[in-house]
């Protein structure tokens, strides 16, 4: 194929968060997937977080996949540095949290979006 590819815009995550829906392998693991634009936190536009919510997961079993990806080609790449794990109630959270890679804390106004995938057996 000649040209280039065009990635498609991800979606703003509803408020309230939803629960993601996933889908249970042979194995008993469930698998969910999804893309949501990271949110700018008030710490500044260096970072970028991003919260999501599970049924009840057995935290032991818990793997994830992430990329995070900026919508134009020359904003300055973002790492995740941290994913956090709790349980709230009958539910489980995944936060997510980034940085600029290069750790300037120079400001990153550009629209970054997290595309993850979480395996997990629900309890």
């Amino acid at each position: 194929m000649v040209g280039k590819m065009r990635r498609m815009p991800c979606k703003e995550q509803p408020n309230p968060v939803p629960i993601e829906d996933g889908t249970l392998g042979a194995n008993g693991l469930t698998t969910f997937h999804n893309e949501y634009v990271m949110d700018i936190p008030s710490g500044g536009s260096h970072v970028r977080s991003l919260d999501t919510r599970y049924p009840l997961l057995d935290l032991e079993s818990v793997e994830v996949t992430f990329h995070v990806h900026a919508h134009h080609p020359t904003d300055p790449p973002f790492n995740v540095t941290n994913i956090k794990l709790n349980r709230l109630g009958a539910q489980t959270q995944i936060a997510f949290h980034a940085q600029r890679s290069d750790a300037t804390g120079t400001p990153a106004p550009g629209c970054y979006c997290l595309d993850f995938t979480v395996i997990a057996r629900v309890i």
